[in-house]
C-alpha cells in the first residue's frame, strides 16, 4: 500500500509556496528513473511504467500542471511526438527510365530521449504539527524532440496528478533497483517519499509567473 500522508486542515496552513523542480536522469542519483532501458527481472523504468498505465487507461494524463485538460488518447498523443524525414527513392519504369520520388518516413519517439522529470510540489507550514512539510502535486516526464538540425527541444509528455489513488498504487507497486542492498525492495513511491533524488528548482509561485 502507498504511504498515507497525515491529514492537514487548510486552516492550519499558515504559509505555503508552490515550487517546480527538474530531476535530471543523467545524474548518478537519478538513474533509477532511467534504467533499466528494457524490462529486467520485473523492474521497468519510469517511462515504461507511465506508458503502459496510460495506454490501458489505468491513469490519467493532463496537458498542463493545473490538471484542467485531460489528454484523451495517450497513444495518439505519443504518435504526434515522433518526427519525419524526406528521402528520395529512385524507381525504374517498364521503359527503363529512372524516376525520382520523395518519400516521407515517420520516425517514432525514442524512449531513450526521455531524460528529465518535472515535479510540481507544495511546501507549507502546519501550525498544528509545528512542521514545515511538502506534498508533491504532480509530475511530468520530459521528452527531448529532435527536429532537423535544431537543438533538442524539451516537451512534457503529460502531467500526472500525484495523489490520485490509482497513481499512488502504481508507484507503490513498481519496483526499482536498490544500488546499496539487493535484499531491500524499493518502489517509486519510496523514492518520492524519501526524496531520494537530486534536482534543481526552475520556478516558484510569484506575481509574474516567470521561470528562474
Amino acid at each position: 500500500k502507498p504511504f498515507e500522508y497525515p491529514y492537514v486542515r487548510d486552516a492550519d496552513v499558515v504559509w505555503g509556496r508552490a515550487v517546480w523542480r527538474v530531476v535530471d536522469f543523467r545524474e548518478k542519483m537519478n538513474q533509477v528513473f532511467y534504467y533499466p532501458v528494457e524490462e529486467d527481472q520485473g523492474r521497468i523504468n519510469m517511462f515504461t511504467m507511465i506508458d503502459r498505465a496510460a495506454s490501458n487507461g489505468t491513469i490519467k494524463l493532463y496537458a498542463d500542471d493545473e490538471f484542467k485538460e485531460e489528454i484523451p488518447d495517450w497513444n495518439e498523443h505519443k504518435q504526434k511526438l515522433g518526427s519525419s524525414r524526406t528521402e528520395e527513392i529512385i524507381t525504374v519504369d517498364l521503359d527503363g527510365i529512372e524516376q525520382v520520388h520523395d518519400s516521407v518516413i515517420y520516425i517514432a519517439m525514442n524512449p531513450m530521449d526521455v531524460k528529465t522529470l518535472r515535479i510540481k510540489e507544495r511546501w507549507f507550514v502546519d501550525k498544528q504539527r509545528s512542521v514545515r512539510d511538502v506534498r508533491i502535486v504532480g509530475f511530468a516526464l520530459v521528452y527531448y524532440v529532435q527536429r532537423d538540425d535544431e537543438a533538442p527541444q524539451p516537451m512534457p509528455l503529460g502531467w500526472v496528478r500525484f495523489n490520485d489513488p490509482e497513481v499512488r498504487y502504481l508507484l507503490a507497486n513498481t519496483e526499482v533497483f536498490n544500488p546499496a542492498n539487493d535484499a531491500e525492495r524499493r518502489s517509486y513511491d519510496d523514492i518520492f517519499q524519501k526524496r531520494m533524488f537530486t534536482s534543481y528548482v526552475i520556478k516558484d509561485s510569484e506575481r509574474f509567473n516567470r521561470s528562474i
